[in-house]
């Protein structure tokens, strides 16, 4: 009887789940909209950055995220808007009126397409890719093949075709519908192979109102029916009937399932069964408007959820609308006594029914119908409260289906409605393991604790004691099966039982541990091969069940009371205060009781996850019930789909859809900057929190809640570097920013070719400083040249008639002593001399050889002169070259004034010396000439002290120039000589000349 109540009691259970369950979906109508009206979305796509894009009969739409943004600024809304395809960065446009347009959905520009020569209009379009693009010509008379090229079409061939209104591509085949009486819905279907241009007809006179495709199937639609084509098959599959007075009104495949929209409603269609399928959706009579109204549907996968078409407007429909978090507040119905704690809890799956352990009071039990509970009464003739006992440890079900319920008072079972004691108190944890039922139990007087074997019955088989042998009290926790072996969370740390040999053990006979588990451990876990353990001092330490080898998990957990795990791969973490999450790879995430729907703290028992992957949080104040699956994706989702949707210059729109790590040049006074951030994972703009910081302008981040806009004013020139991190209602912050990188341009006198033109001109401006100066001293060089050859020449004309009159004076004085032999060959050597001092005069210098021969022929005419009383000696280094270059006549004025003033006063006569040295520097010759004339005191006395020697001035002079033309320090130094008394004994000249190795070099 007891049987056939609870029976009963199910079945009514699963009636009311029909009518009352929960929808798998669940309609909301996106804000922000403005009134579509007949202007209905007709199309929908999803861009590589996860923005959905809409096309309706004049405009285009894009859902960011966030809101509906219209582009009417920049495509005018044209009710000829026919179809809508996206390529790489951009949708080609498809109008009525014959034109084709192309919107770059980055840049938002719109710029027309330049058609092919020959096609003066297009009825219909079919896109496979840019190089393959199919167009229907406007007299039907043929197809061409084309490409398109930046916003050229190129015609790449034709190809003969029926009479062809409508196209479809797939690969090298096309789909043709073709009408052959106007204005008629009858028509004849074809498929046209474009390599071969072999035509096959399909089927003829279908009376259509549109069609659908969806890889190699096709559906056509018509007034009653619906007609499913496999056309690589070449076959109808199924055909679909509709109810009388049912049309169609459009077609869509998404979500593995082709949806149809009729005028009285939306179905899905089951290939498997060949009928239509009602979604659960349209049940709320809120939104039959858009069941009836309806005209198609698009999944967007990385969301999970459904966007709908209808005349109201732009539906989301969520998929599994269950929320991540269901929290249960079980203060209200206790009177709102705030004491109520959860201590554990337990979902029974198959009849959704959760018991709930409230510390002090007992048990609830509530069925989960959709995302709300309901006090249950399951249990039939036994009393609601007949349960209840003080502080429920643990609740678990065998694989018999009965319940057992472990509390401080006894241990109960609930066996098919029938309450049944086993005679164990202080009962912590119960597992099901080896076909026996092993509970673990704490004494109140005794210094030990109990793991208890009991048969599937609930009879105890054999009770094992573990005593403190230490004196203080042990109390076990947590009991965790592995192999031959049950680990035993206790004060005392980890303890091992052998099931084999029925005995307690120490670790380090079944591992190598490397470190001690010793510690207050709470729960322990064993997951994918390694054993978790929850200590209320140490957090959490996984031990590797191979190696032995000891690590802590979560780095900053101090403390922690229990672990959950479904699948092995998504851990969850009791800490009181705090949930943890711990992924397989030890990656963990905190999520803060709070700040999230999750009870303020966490019974030391509160966590349960069912089969199903749910997971339940037992604590203060009631419960909550958290779709692990949802939560996991939420805190591992791909970050990467916050995009920058709009972004603003100077206020106006200048780019859209800007991915991670795009480049913005913008000149030096487009500075005002505004970027719209969108996330397709979010739900509404309210849920946005983010950071930002624009590194190169600011040094710290900047925080914004509830609103998804960034504001930069008057930005100076300069690269900047915007990083933004999105957070999500968890909590969760992306790991890696979306990040634009943005370059204001100086202005153009602050650019870098304005730098280079800089650069030059003050190169310039150097060169033509440098150029005027140099010209300046050049100038001033020639004339100190001029001045000094001027001065040379004056020298020279000086120095020519002072020797030509002194020595035309010594013939004179033979002539007139009469002695004409004398005088006759002193005039020839003079002729001779003379062609010397002309050929010379005129150079600047003279060989080294041509000076010793000047000077030779100079001295013998002198020395006939002064008839024979001069003795002269000429001496020149072997070390120098006869070709060497020298200064031309500058040793002879001084000859001449050793001959003239020095001997010539002498009765006697005289003699003279000249010798030529090198100089150690080799740069410079040293001329040394010698006479024992009468000295120039002597000659001071002769000649008066007003008398200065023309030639010695002269001498001096080019001595001066020489300096100063070649850069070299030439002396000359006059030595007066002195015999042994006292007396003068002559003059000693000595020379300091260059050497000119080229006597064509021009001065300095």
């Amino acid at each position: 009887m007891k049987r056939i109540i609870l029976l009963f009691c199910i079945a009514c259970f699963y009636s009311a789940k029909l009518i009352y369950g929960q929808h798998d979906f669940i309609l909301k109508k996106i804000h922000g909209q403005y009134n579509l009206n007949e202007d209905y979305v007709k199309e929908f796509y999803t861009d590589s950055f996860g923005m959905i894009w809409m096309r309706t009969n004049s405009r285009i739409l894009r859902y960011n995220g966030n809101d509906i943004e219209s582009f009417d600024h920049i495509i005018s809304p044209d009710y000829g808007l026919k179809s809508a395809y996206f390529l790489a960065g951009k949708i080609l446009l498809n109008y009525s009126n014959r034109k084709l347009e192309i919107f770059d959905i980055r840049n938002l520009k719109l710029t027309e397409v330049l058609m092919p020569d020959g096609i003066e209009g297009i009825n219909d379009i079919s896109i496979l890719n840019e190089t393959n693009i199919f167009l229907l010509f406007n007299n039907h008379s043929g197809i061409a093949r084309c490409k398109l090229e930046g916003n050229k079409l190129i015609k790449r061939n034709a190809i003969t075709s029926t009479f062809s209104e409508n196209l479809v591509a797939l690969n090298d085949t096309l789909l043709i519908l073709s009408r052959f009486i106007v204005n008629s819905n009858k028509a004849d279907f074809y498929l046209l192979n474009t390599r071969t241009e072999k035509q096959e007809l399909l089927n003829n006179s279908f009376q259509i109102t549109g069609y659908n495709v969806h890889d190699t199937l096709v559906m056509l639609l018509t007034a009653g029916k619906s007609w499913y084509f496999d056309f690589k098959n070449k076959k109808i599959i199924s055909e679909i009937f509709y109810k009388k007075g049912e049309n169609t009104l459009g077609a869509s495949f998404c979500d593995n399932k082709q949806w149809i929209f009729t005028n009285l409603g939306i179905y899905y269609y089951d290939g498997i069964k060949n009928q239509l399928g009602r979604p659960n959706f349209i049940s709320n009579e809120n939104y039959a408007e858009a069941d009836q109204e309806s005209f198609c549907i698009h999944y967007n996968a990385p969301g999970d959820f459904y966007f709908l078409s209808s005349l109201g407007g732009i539906y989301k429909v969520l998929k599994n609308h269950s929320p991540i978090f269901n929290n249960f507040d079980l203060t209200q119905d206790d009177a709102g006594n705030t004491d109520i704690s959860v201590r554990s809890l337990y979902h029974d799956i198959r009849l959704n029914e959760i018991y709930a352990s409230i510390n002090l009071k007992g048990i609830n039990s509530y069925h989960l119908r959709g995302d709300s509970i309901f006090p249950s009464k399951i249990f039939g003739h036994i009393r609601y409260n007949y349960l209840q006992e003080l502080n429920l440890n643990k609740i678990a079900m065998d694989s018999q289906q009965v319940l057992w319920f472990c509390g401080n008072i006894d241990t109960k079972r609930l066996d098919h409605n029938e309450v049944k004691y086993v005679a164990l108190n202080r009962a912590w944890d119960i597992c099901f393991y080896g076909g026996k039922t092993w509970i673990i139990s704490n004494s109140y007087n005794s210094s030990s604790a109990y793991l208890s074997m009991l048969s599937s019955k609930g009879n105890i088989i054999k009770n094992f004691e573990f005593a403190g042998n230490d004196g203080e009290e042990p109390f076990f926790w947590d009991i965790e099966p592995y192999k031959d072996y049950l680990f035993i969370s206790s004060t005392k740390g980890i303890l091992i039982f052998d099931l084999r040999k029925e005995q307690f053990i120490e670790l380090s006979r079944i591992l190598p541990v490397k470190d001690n588990l010793k510690g207050r451990a709470w729960c322990s876990k064993i997951i994918s091969g390694n054993l978790y353990i929850a200590y209320q001092d140490q957090g959490i330490r996984k031990l590797n069940l191979l190696t032995g080898e000891i690590t802590n998990s979560v780095p900053g957990l101090s403390k922690a009371f229990q672990i959950e795990s479904k699948d092995g791969k998504n851990i969850w973490i009791n800490a009181f205060d705090k949930l943890v999450y711990l992924n397989a790879e030890d990656s963990s995430f905190v999520l803060k009781t709070n700040n999230l729907p999750l009870p303020s703290e966490i019974s030391f028992h509160g966590l349960h996850m069912d089969t199903s992957g749910l997971l339940f949080v037992g604590g203060k104040g009631g419960f909550s019930i958290i779709n692990t699956d949802k939560l996991v994706r939420k805190i591992t989702c791909n970050k990467s789909s916050t995009i920058i949707s709009n972004f603003f210059v100077n206020d106006r729109l200048q780019y859209g859809n800007l991915a991670s790590h795009s480049n913005i040049s913008l000149p030096f006074d487009s500075n005002i900057i505004r970027l719209d951030i969108a996330n397709s994972l979010l739900d509404n703009a309210e849920d946005i929190k983010m950071k930002y910081i624009l590194n190169g302008y600011y040094k710290a981040f900047s925080f914004v809640e509830n609103s998804n806009h960034i504001n930069y004013k008057n930005l100076p020139y300069g690269h900047y570097t915007l990083d933004i991190f999105v957070c999500n209602s968890l909590g969760i912050w992306d790991d890696q920013p979306t990040q634009i990188i943005l370059v204001i341009r100086p202005p153009w006198y602050y650019s870098i070719l304005a730098k280079i033109i800089y650069f030059f001109l003050f190169i310039g401006l150097l060169s033509g400083t440098y150029y005027l100066i140099r010209r300046s001293f050049e100038k001033e060089k020639r004339q100190d040249l001029m001045l000094a050859e001027s001065e040379l020449k004056a020298i020279r004309s000086q120095l020519n008639p002072h020797f030509v009159f002194n020595s035309l004076n010594s013939i004179q004085s033979h002539i007139l002593s009469s002695n004409t032999e004398v005088a006759t060959q002193y005039l020839i050597k003079f002729a001779k001399l003379l062609r010397r001092i002309l050929d010379y005069s005129s150079a600047e210098s003279i060989s080294l050889g041509d000076e010793i021969a000047w000077i030779r022929d100079y001295l013998e005419l002198e020395a006939l002169r002064f008839n024979n009383k001069l003795k002269w000696n000429l001496e020149v280094d072997e070390a120098l070259s006869l070709h060497l270059r020298i200064p031309a006549l500058v040793i002879q004025p001084v000859i001449e004034n050793a001959l003239i003033h020095g001997l010539f006063p002498k009765k006697n006569g005289g003699s003279i010396s000249i010798s030529y040295g090198l100089n150690p520097d080799k740069k410079c010759f040293t001329c040394d000439v010698r006479d024992d004339g009468v000295g120039r005191s002597k000659v001071s006395d002769l000649f008066r002290s007003s008398h200065i020697s023309k030639g010695t001035m002269l001498t001096q002079q080019r001595i001066e120039y020489l300096s100063r033309r070649y850069n070299v320090n030439c002396t000359v130094q006059i030595i007066d000589l002195f015999d042994d008394n006292g007396a003068p004994a002559g003059t000693r000249v000595i020379f300091i000349l260059p050497i000119l190795n080229n006597p064509d070099e021009q001065p300095f």
